[in-house]
């Protein structure tokens, strides 16, 4: 009896560390943004996702961003088809479409999400380097 005991309580908490390893979430600033794509800069399991509209996207974007519009009536489908393994640095304007975005991702299983918090609107006021395709 014991060892039952014994065994499901270590089984417990392994898994509690499993859910807490693979449901990363977690806010960032335009300082720890840069710092984290600094540190990924090779790293192809790493992904910077923009969830603007093309026009916001196209006056100036993190290097190496992919769009994805949040406004899209096939947003969730096409964030669907990402690999959920990867981790994900997302932002948008101000923050709001990019949190929301981060919501639906995590429903969806995805696994290690940064959601750079401040937005594009700080990132550019701030001076750090936007591109234009």
């Amino acid at each position: 009896m014991k060892k039952s005991i014994l065994c499901l309580s270590i089984l417990f908490i392994l898994s509690g560390f499993a859910i807490a390893q693979t449901r990363l979430k977690e806010d960032i600033t335009c300082k720890q943004a840069l710092e984290l794509i600094q540190k990924h800069s090779q790293d192809t399991n790493f992904v910077i996702l923009d969830v603007r509209t093309p026009e916001e996207f196209n006056s100036g974007h993190i290097k190496k961003a992919i769009i994805v519009d949040y406004k899209s009536v096939n947003f969730q489908e096409e964030i669907n088809k990402f690999d959920k393994r990867k981790t994900y640095l997302v932002y948008c304007k101000a923050g709001g479409r990019s949190a929301r975005s981060i919501e639906i991702m995590k429903n969806i299983n995805f696994n290690n999400l940064y959601h750079l918090y401040e937005g594009m609107e700080i990132w550019k006021k701030d001076g750090y380097k936007v591109i234009t395709d």
